[in-house]
């Protein structure tokens, strides 16, 4: 993804600099691998920008340079066609320019940034199997705090505004009042931006209603932030609501529609924005609405914008979205809680077992099937998948095993055999998930976990049968895995090295509300559920007096989450951030840090220490409150993590290791902060005889406990870092994998040798690569092959800025680049020319994971110009 091109006279500042590098060796060729060399700069918006102009917005001379800039364009020629201006945070406008023109752009004096605009998503909610389901008690309350703080405090989040950019939100659901935009009601303000059938690609639709019937994640999101309807109280359910659709009924949305909607929450005095959204494995200054752009001036401004951390946690670190990513916004990651709902069924036993199950087809009734057998499907060689002819089952309900055929065809040989019900137990560990089929079914289906379905077995065996009540219920079940972040929610640190995610909120199994057509109440799992959470926390804040222009709001509500353990070890702060979010701590926090978190070496020792490996930090803090502050300090290490095996190739699930720098805290044990009063902690780090090559994170908590005789609450400073230098990350994969490689734009497939091009049609010159960290900058250049260590010159598109490394689950795991034979000389960038006819050359890629001068080389097998 390329969020920006960079003038062509800059790029030749470094040119000498290369020759000490060795270039990488040439990726094996895997020829029967074909790459699409139409994909790879995935969600980058052709022909799209969002232009950031000199100037605040409504100004004279901020509208002036909008206006020199656009008759700086057409002075040049240049088409353009202005989508919306911004006016409100930032003066910027989205407009449509041919993409070669970008370079100009960001060489007119008047431009501040120009960023390309970006497809982004939300998650849609799963409504193959709608039921009515009840308004229930969260489970997660008690465990967060956030219970105590209604109950003692009297926090509910009232006369707090939140706004929501999402789906759309059904109003007319009691948890929100049933009402929109008039007297009394909790929904007060809101728009829609896109319409139901905007697909990312097609011309929006807007309108001032934002009911969402047919998505369902903005009203499981509102819900976890401030439903109100019975037993079910969202975190903040007295909070005054603003709802933003900027996602369709697909769930897609863009750039410059997330701008529309920051700027109307602003108008409209939103106090806490929540985006359950984002871009994957983003940068910090990658778009308009990052660290750069209108999220980040936002919560200069005092508005406290709190970001989903992403779902892409099986591509390892680094791999944050984007808006959460920026360092003003309150990044957000997923936490399992000890119990959660489930819909179930009875063994009826000697007692009920209750057994936990996925929901059934939604165009069949209520399910209710009471005292009927449970019999094992199986054919005439005993097995029990299901796949053919089985057993009588006249009556029962079937079990089958998940594998070896569809679910509709086990489902059809169920039915001949005369079944009422076939429950499906996994093959593999996992969730239980709704079943799909390609036709109608007329019984009810549904799956159970691998676990439960041995046990199920077992029983069948020892009993001889096994009966079982089946409705539509729900109930509180144990979780297996309390406190521990789960392994799709995405980790940190940010591509720039700062500390993300900042915090931990449950996001695993969440009962919420839907809309009314969806069945009004269901469960869903992700950050998009954990980020809501702290958005509400952020509500009950302000309600109690904190000010979200001060560092003390963020200092409440990060420093007091409780970091959780695996073991006996705590849980890297890159995937859980500070902890668990804790409102009753944060809402009776008085002690205010300076720092959220403490960094290590990022990026390089130099920028960080100087020239020495060791390091003190000076944490101050503040007792903001009435009473004297009593706490004993400690520092203990949390695990280290990689993302890389013993050969550097991105793994799905993170190594955990005991990589460790001398963490000394140079103060008393026992701190004491009198009312009004600043003490400072040292907390001395010390990289000394630190020598690892596997590209650890190293991690822990400076720890603040509460004496017996103070009751605030307890306090953690996160400390994170680098246990290697930056640019020896390995950005690329392994040789073996076969990537890089050249190949030929209209083939796909990977050469060798020497090959020719007329640099026509499809006959260009392309190199299909995988990142697997983001990448600060790529520059490509140009080499003779006889003499390729020695640049001959540069390609027009030269630099490519901020690249997201490739995640292994997105459609597409790689990015291309096809060269069109023209290339520049450093004394004279603006001359553009396409290279001779005959000679053989080498592109030279050059992969820079940081702002310095260490690049990694790939070097392409000779191409040689047949016909420019």
């Amino acid at each position: 993804m390329v969020s920006k091109w960079v003038g062509l006279a800059s790029l030749v500042a470094v040119l000498g600099t290369l020759t000490r590098f060795p270039p990488y060796v040439v990726g094996q060729t895997t020829l029967n691998d074909a790459w699409d060399t139409t994909k790879g700069l995935i969600n980058l918006l052709p022909n799209s920008f969002i232009i950031h102009f000199d100037g605040d917005p409504g100004t004279d001379e901020g509208q002036k340079n909008a206006a020199d800039f656009f008759t700086q364009l057409r002075s040049l020629g240049i088409s353009y066609t202005i989508g919306f201006n911004y006016t409100a945070i930032m003066n910027a406008a989205s407009i449509k320019v041919e993409d070669k023109y970008v370079d100009t752009m960001a060489s007119l004096s008047m431009a501040q940034n120009v960023w390309s605009e970006y497809l982004s998503s939300g998650e849609k909610m799963d409504n193959t199997g709608v039921r009515a389901l009840p308004a229930l008690a969260p489970l997660e309350h008690e465990i967060t705090g956030v219970k105590k703080v209604h109950g003692t405090l009297k926090y509910t989040g009232k006369g707090v505004k939140v706004g929501i950019l999402d789906s759309g939100l059904d109003y007319t659901h009691p948890a929100f009042g049933g009402c929109f935009k008039t007297s009394g009601c909790r929904v007060q303000y809101g728009y829609d931006f896109v319409g139901d059938s905007y697909t990312g690609s097609n011309a929006p639709v807007p309108d001032n209603d934002p009911m969402d019937q047919c998505n369902g994640h903005g009203t499981h999101v509102a819900g976890t932030l401030a439903g109100n309807d019975g037993n079910f109280r969202g975190v903040a359910p007295d909070a005054t609501l603003g709802i933003y659709r900027v996602l369709g009924c697909n769930g897609l949305t863009t750039s410059a529609l997330i701008l529309q909607g920051l700027e109307l929450a602003f108008k409209d005095g939103m106090q806490v924005i929540n985006l359950s959204l984002g871009i994957s494995g983003g940068w910090g200054g990658w778009d308009a609405w990052a660290e750069a752009g209108m999220a980040n001036i936002m919560t200069q401004k005092g508005v406290v914008i709190v970001g989903a951390a992403g779902n892409d946690g099986d591509s390892g670190m680094f791999g944050m979205s984007s808006p959460a990513v920026a360092l003003g916004v309150v990044a957000v990651t997923a936490m399992e809680m000890p119990k959660f709902y489930s819909l179930y069924f009875n063994l009826t036993l000697e007692e009920n077992v209750p057994i936990r199950r996925s929901d059934h087809q939604a165009y069949l009734p209520q399910l209710s099937i009471l005292d009927k057998q449970l019999r094992p499907a199986t054919n005439a060689n005993g097995d029990d998948f299901g796949c053919g002819s089985v057993v009588d089952l006249t009556g029962t309900v079937g079990l089958v095993k998940r594998g070896s055929c569809s679910f509709t065809t086990k489902a059809l040989n169920l039915i001949k055999a005369g079944a009422i019900g076939m429950v499906v137990y996994n093959d593999v560990a996992g969730e239980p998930g709704v079943l799909s089929f390609d036709q109608e079914i007329s019984i009810p289906a549904f799956s159970i976990t691998q676990a439960d379905g041995k046990y199920v077995l077992d029983e069948i065996a020892k009993r001889g049968e096994v009966r079982v009540r089946i409705k539509n219920d729900l109930l509180p079940f144990n979780n297996t895995k309390p406190y521990n972040t789960p392994g799709f929610t995405s980790m940190g640190p940010s591509p720039e090295g700062q500390g993300k995610p900042d915090i931990s909120a449950p996001g695993v199994n969440i009962y919420s509300c839907l809309p009314k057509k969806m069945g009004s109440y269901g469960t869903a799992s992700g950050s998009s559920m954990a980020s809501p959470y702290v958005a509400g926390v952020a509500a009950l804040l302000i309600q109690a007096g904190k000010t979200t222009s001060t560092e003390q709001f963020y200092s409440a509500l990060i420093h007091t989450a409780t970091p959780q353990m695996t073991g006996d070890s705590y849980i890297s702060v890159a995937q859980q951030g500070a902890g668990l979010v804790n409102a009753y701590g944060a809402v009776i926090s008085d002690v205010v840090f300076s720092k959220r978190f403490l960094l290590g070496e990022f990026w390089d020792n130099a920028e960080l220490y100087g020239t020495s490996n060791s390091h003190t930090f000076r944490e101050t803090f503040s007792n903001t409150g009435a009473v004297s502050a009593y706490y004993t300090s400690s520092f203990s290490f949390a695990q280290s993590i990689t993302s890389f095996d013993s050969n550097k190739q991105l793994t799905a699930t993170p190594i955990v290791g005991n990589v460790r720098p001398k963490v000394t805290i140079w103060s008393t044990s026992v701190v004491t902060v009198h009312p009004g009063m600043s003490r400072a902690i040292n907390i001395n780090l010390d990289h000394n005889g630190l020598v690892n090559g596997t590209f650890f994170i190293y991690s822990g908590y400076v720890l603040l406990t509460p004496r017996s005789n103070y009751k605030g609450s307890a306090m953690a400073i996160p400390l994170a870092g680098m246990a290697y230098q930056s640019f020896d990350a390995p950005i690329l994969p392994p040789v073996s994998t076969g990537l890089p490689c050249l190949v030929r734009y209209s083939e796909g497939r990977c050469l060798s040798g020497t090959n020719a091009f007329t640099f026509k049609g499809g006959d260009f010159p392309t190199v299909v690569f995988r990142i697997q960290l983001p990448l600060f900058r790529l520059r490509i250049r140009i080499a003779k092959a006889a003499t390729p260590n020695k640049i001959h010159a540069s390609v027009v598109e030269n630099h490519y800025f901020k690249l997201a490394k490739n995640m292994p689950h997105h459609k597409v795991t790689y990015y291309t680049y096809r060269w069109d034979g023209n290339v520049f000389h450093s004394d004279n960038p603006s001359k553009i020319f396409p290279i001779s006819r005959g000679e053989d050359y080498v592109l030279m890629m050059m992969f820079y994971v940081t702002n310095n001068w260490n690049p990694f080389i790939y070097t392409t097998p000779p191409i040689t110009a047949t016909r420019v």
